[in-house]
């Protein structure tokens, strides 16, 4: 049994494994690879029929594989080489979380969460993780650029001194300061989620909105509808932190290098669009919300 799967991904972790794990966990291993292979040869039929053309049930699928490997610690076996279908999504996953961000995880890894819904809130984590880098790497710059108050009467002898750049990056900061602390809370929402698997809603604006939607002057039959919308909008939530997760990704791995992937461009524009398409859905959610709770106190 030196190649007992179809797809040759698959064999490729199996023959890893072999000279990784004990006995018992191969066993395991094999169940998982089982399934993963039925999937993949699935999708590679699905595919060639010309379906998922926006990519959603290989992106599905990739997660599973990944999950697997995160599972029975074989990350690093698609780091290098043409067959390395994660190197955007795997190369960040070595990044050390900060203390409170590990700790943070600890508690996440023992709160009940299946193999791949870990495996996207790992990589939630390490999104977290590289924003503060790039928030502390901002604030270092600033202030070793400029050391000098801006309460202090040296700034106006010093005649490198430019106002127009320290105040746009202090702003810079500001924002990014507060996008760090509502993403650390955001994470810190859906850990302690009780049953994470089956929760209504994992996306604390998506969670407030419901909890309000509830004490509102809808119907059953409204509350209902506005519940669904709800979970399409969750769903678009996702797909789009998902997709900017990616291009941060991207440009963590290619830092030191002078060109970004091909197409790294295009995938910026429609993130923004989608973006942009998900923030209206937002306000207008909200507006009805609002409306219904308005009514609610009349």
């Amino acid at each position: 049994m030196d190649r007992p799967f179809r797809m040759r991904k698959v064999n490729l972790l199996w023959e890893k494994a072999k000279k990784r794990l004990p006995q018992d966990r191969m066993a395991d291993l094999y169940a998982d690879l089982k399934a993963q292979d039925v999937d993949e040869l699935s999708l590679k039929k699905y595919k060639s029929e010309g379906h998922d053309g926006d990519g959603e049930q290989e992106a599905r699928i990739r997660k599973k594989f990944r999950a697997i490997m995160q599972k029975y610690e074989l990350e690093d076996h698609f780091d290098d080489g043409p067959d390395d279908i994660n190197r955007v999504e795997k190369t960040p996953q070595k990044i050390k979380l900060d203390k409170k961000v590990e700790k943070l995880w600890k508690k996440a890894e023992h709160a009940g969460f299946t193999a791949e819904e870990l495996s996207d809130l790992r990589e939630e984590f390490v999104h977290h993780q590289m924003k503060m880098e790039e928030y502390n790497q901002l604030k270092k710059e600033l202030t070793e650029g400029h050391p000098i108050s801006d309460n202090t009467i040296e700034q106006f002898k010093d005649e490198n001194y430019k106002w127009e750049s320290v105040d746009s990056k202090n702003k810079h900061l500001k924002v990014k300061h507060k996008d760090l602390k509502e993403d650390y809370e955001r994470l810190n929402f859906k850990v302690g989620k009780s049953s994470p698997g089956k929760s209504e809603f994992t996306e604390p604006k998506v969670y407030e909105m419901w909890m309000e939607a509830r004490k509102a002057n809808f119907t059953d039959g409204e509350l209902e509808s506005f519940k669904e919308e709800l979970r399409h909008f969750e769903h678009k939530l996702k797909k789009h932190q998902h997709m900017t997760r990616e291009i941060d990704m991207t440009a963590y791995k290619y830092r030191r290098k002078d060109d970004l992937p091909q197409g790294h461009k295009e995938l910026q524009d429609k993130t923004k669009d989608y973006g942009q398409k998900v923030k209206k859905i937002h306000t207008d959610l909200r507006i009805r919300l609002d409306n219904a709770l308005r009514h609610t106190e009349l």
